[in-house]
């Protein structure tokens, strides 16, 4: 019995998360910063390096790795947005070697906020804000059109009311019970794909997402909204996201159910608790969900 031919269905290398803080000098005493984590993958014509051994079309990670400081260092203004020094990135590889097929660029943000000191923003000093991570993937297939994906992850959210779970599927192994009233909380993770990237103000655009988010999520400042359940809430959110932004073609986003329970505090003799509660991290509900404009238009 004759066995089939070997083939490669893919291979990539690169380098991995190389940090690159850039000081902006406005003035003396006047800064601000960037701060990316960058990936870079690389896809070659050929794979002579792992049938051969033969490492001569390899550009090196520490090329890769140096590279990324020359870009950042030559191009400030591409810092503006991880998206545009994604782009940067993936030309750069593309023009400078012929034999780079694919380049796939990942950049996340280091998030930092001025420091207040006596009420007023400090001109250099920062305070790292490690909450929301903004990040995007850039990939350019030698040939084709850049494809641009962005979003940002570790979003928390929670409402004290307005939300509730009733009317779902009951059997014998069914333990959990009806509720118009409970705690909604979650670590959101939202990635949005652009349809084109002509004159695009991709810090905008993550700006507006973001506030699409944390509003439908929200609702009115002083009634909120309420929510049926994850799903319908992130239905809304990403069906809002596509309807006002025409240049997203897709969003997905995944929204864990962390759970908080009320305490029970009647082995302590205290009875009637409405208020304490406690947080399960394990386990917790996992709940996803991606819309396109061609799912949109049958909706």
């Amino acid at each position: 019995m004759s066995s089939k031919p070997v083939i490669f269905n893919q291979t990539s290398y690169g380098k991995a998360e190389v940090g690159v803080l850039y000081v902006h000098r406005h003035d003396k005493y006047r800064h601000s910063i960037t701060d990316f984590q960058v990936t870079v993958s690389l896809t070659l014509a050929t794979f002579i390096d792992y049938t051969h051994g033969d490492n001569s079309d390899i550009v090196a990670t520490d090329t890769t790795k140096n590279t990324i400081y020359f870009l950042a260092h030559q191009h400030p203004e591409a810092l503006e947005s991880p998206e545009r020094f994604g782009i940067l990135i993936c030309t750069h590889f593309l023009t400078k070697y012929q034999h780079i097929l694919n380049c796939n660029v990942y950049v996340e943000t280091n998030g930092w906020k001025r420091a207040v000191v006596h009420g007023k923003e400090h001109a250099h000093a920062f305070i790292g804000d490690s909450s929301i991570k903004r990040f995007t993937t850039v990939s350019k297939p030698r040939g084709q059109p850049f494809r641009i994906s962005s979003g940002f992850k570790n979003l928390k959210l929670l409402k004290t009311t307005q939300s509730g779970f009733e009317g779902f599927m009951k059997d014998e192994l069914t333990s959990l019970t009806d509720t118009k009233d409970r705690i909604f909380a979650t670590s959101a993770t939202i990635n949005y794909e652009f349809n084109s990237i002509d004159s695009v103000n991709f810090n905008d655009i993550w700006e507006q997402v973001l506030r699409t988010v944390v509003e439908s999520f929200s609702g009115p400042y002083d009634t909120g909204v309420y929510s049926s359940s994850v799903q319908h809430t992130m239905y809304l959110t990403n069906k809002r996201v596509l309807e006002e932004h025409k240049i997203i073609e897709q969003v997905e986003m995944n929204m864990p159910n962390i759970h908080y329970f009320l305490y029970d505090l009647t082995k302590i003799g205290v009875k009637g608790n409405t208020t304490t509660l406690f947080p399960a991290p394990l386990p917790y509900g996992h709940i996803s969900c991606k819309l396109g404009r061609s799912v949109l238009a049958k909706l």
